[in-house]
C-alpha cells in the first residue's frame, strides 16, 4: 500500500513539473490559481511522501544544508539591488526548498528515483498525443481545432487566442510565420524540445528494459524533430553519439569502433556547427545572441549579485546605451547579470558535484546526463520552474552509494 501511495504521489509531482515548465496554462487567465496550486501540492506531495516512509532520512547533514540555503538565499533577496515581486520571490524559495528537501530525502540513495519513471512516462503521453494532432491537425488539416485558448504567451505580453485541439495539444508558434512548430502543451517550440529531451535522455539512461522502451524512445525523438528547434537537433546528436559511442563490440573490432566513433564525433560536430550558423543566421538567431551579448554586459555592471531578480523584463542602461530587456533565450544569462555569481556559484556546485561524482565513480550515465542539463542551462530558458529547481536539486544530492559511489547497477 505504502509503495502504490508513494507512486502515485510520485506521478502528480512529475505531472506538476511538467505543467509548470513554461506550459501554456502558466500564461493563461487562471495561471494565477495554478500557481498557487503547484505551490500546495508539492509541499502536500512532499509531506505525503515523508510521512510515509522517509522520516528516517532527516538527518543533521540535511538540518545543515537547508538551513545554510535558507539564510544564503534569504541575505540575497534582502540585499538584491533590485526588488520588484517579494512575494512571488518568497514562494520561487520555498519551492526550491520544497524540491530540494524531495530530492534530499526522498531520492538521494535511490537507485533509480522514481519520478524519473513518472516523469518518462507522462511525457511520453504528451508527445504521443502532440504527434497525432500535429500531423493530423495541422499539417494534414483532417482534423480542426476545437476551440481556442486565450494565453498571453507571445512576444508582446498581451492575451491572445490560440487554436486549440480540445486543451491537449495547441498551435502555438509557427517557424517564418508558414510552418507550425510542434508545441505541445507548451508556449513556444524550445520548451516542448526541452521537456522532450530531458525524457528522452533520462529513458535511455535509466529506463528499464521493456517492450514500450523502444517505442517511447522513437515517440520521443520523432517529438523533438516535430518541434524544429535547433537545440533539440542538436540534443539528438549528442544522444546518437552517445549510443554509438556504448556499443559493445568484440576487442579484435575494437580499433575499428575507436575509428568510426572519431568520424561520428567529427561528423557531430559538423552537423552542430551547421545548426548553430542555420540558426544564427534567423531573426531568432540573431536576437538570442544578442541577448547573450546583452546578460554579460549587465553582469559586468553588477557581477557578485546581479542587476536584481527580474530587472531583465525592465529596460537597462549600460554606459549610456540602453537595453531593452535580457534574459529572454537562455536560463544562464538570465540568472547570471539578475543574480550574478552569488546565485550561480549554486548551480555550479551542484554541476561540479555531480560531474564529480560521476568520474569517480565511473558513471558514464551520470556525466552524460549532467552534461545535457548544462547544455539545456546554457541554451534553452527555464528559470523559476519546478524542472530547473527539480534537476539541479537532484544532481547536487543524488548518491545511491554513499559509502561506495560506484553509483549503482542499473535495472535496464
Amino acid at each position: 500500500m505504502q509503495e502504490k501511495c508513494s507512486k502515485i504521489i510520485n506521478y502528480i509531482i512529475a505531472f506538476m513539473v511538467i505543467l509548470n515548465c513554461n506550459s501554456i496554462f502558466t500564461a493563461g487567465l487562471q495561471a494565477g490559481k495554478l500557481f498557487w496550486m503547484n505551490l500546495y501540492i508539492l509541499i502536500g506531495g512532499f509531506i505525503s511522501l515523508l510521512l510515509l516512509n522517509k522520516l528516517h532520512n532527516i538527518d543533521r547533514n540535511y538540518v545543515i544544508i537547508i538551513s545554510v540555503l535558507l539564510v544564503y538565499i534569504l541575505m540575497y533577496l534582502l540585499l538584491q539591488r533590485s526588488k520588484t515581486d517579494g512575494t512571488s520571490n518568497l514562494i520561487y524559495l520555498i519551492v526550491f526548498l520544497t524540491l530540494f528537501s524531495l530530492s534530499y530525502i526522498e531520492y538521494r540513495h535511490c537507485k533509480v528515483p522514481q519520478i524519473f519513471t513518472a516523469y518518462c512516462n507522462i511525457v511520453f503521453v504528451i508527445a504521443l498525443i502532440s504527434i497525432f494532432f500535429w500531423t493530423l491537425g495541422s499539417n494534414l488539416h483532417i482534423l480542426q481545432p476545437t476551440g481556442t485558448y486565450v494565453s498571453r504567451w507571445n512576444d508582446y505580453g498581451i492575451y491572445r487566442g490560440v487554436p486549440s485541439y480540445y486543451n491537449l495539444y495547441f498551435e502555438s508558434q509557427y517557424l517564418e510565420n508558414t510552418v507550425v512548430r510542434n508545441t505541445a502543451i507548451f508556449g513556444e517550440a524550445p520548451m516542448a524540445s526541452l521537456v522532450f529531451s530531458i525524457a528522452l535522455v533520462l529513458e535511455i539512461l535509466y529506463g528499464k528494459r521493456s517492450k514500450t522502451k523502444i517505442l517511447k524512445v522513437i515517440v520521443l525523438s520523432v517529438a523533438i524533430a516535430s518541434t524544429l528547434s535547433s537545440t533539440g537537433y542538436i540534443c539528438l546528436i549528442f544522444v546518437s553519439i552517445y549510443l554509438l559511442s556504448n556499443i559493445k563490440v568484440a576487442k579484435e573490432l575494437y580499433y575499428v569502433k575507436f575509428i568510426v566513433l572519431i568520424f561520428i564525433l567529427i561528423g557531430g560536430l559538423f552537423l552542430v556547427q551547421y545548426f548553430l550558423v542555420q540558426k544564427l543566421a534567423t531573426r531568432s538567431g540573431i536576437g538570442r545572441g544578442r541577448d547573450y551579448i546583452n546578460c554579460f554586459k549587465v553582469w559586468l555592471s553588477y557581477p557578485l549579485m546581479g542587476a536584481g531578480l527580474g530587472s531583465g523584463d525592465y529596460p537597462f542602461v549600460h554606459n549610456g546605451i540602453a537595453i531593452s530587456s535580457f534574459g529572454n533565450s537562455n536560463s544562464f544569462g538570465k540568472i547570471l547579470a539578475e543574480s550574478g555569481i552569488y546565485i550561480c556559484l549554486l548551480y555550479f556546485i551542484s554541476i561540479f558535484r555531480s560531474f564529480y561524482i560521476g568520474y569517480i565513480s565511473k558513471d558514464k550515465k551520470r556525466i552524460f546526463l549532467t552534461f545535457i542539463i548544462l547544455y539545456l542551462f546554457i541554451t534553452t530558458k527555464f528559470v523559476n520552474t519546478d524542472m530547473m529547481f527539480l534537476l539541479f536539486s537532484l544532481i547536487a544530492v543524488w548518491n545511491p552509494d554513499q559509502k561506495n559511489p560506484t553509483i549503482y547497477k542499473n535495472n535496464i
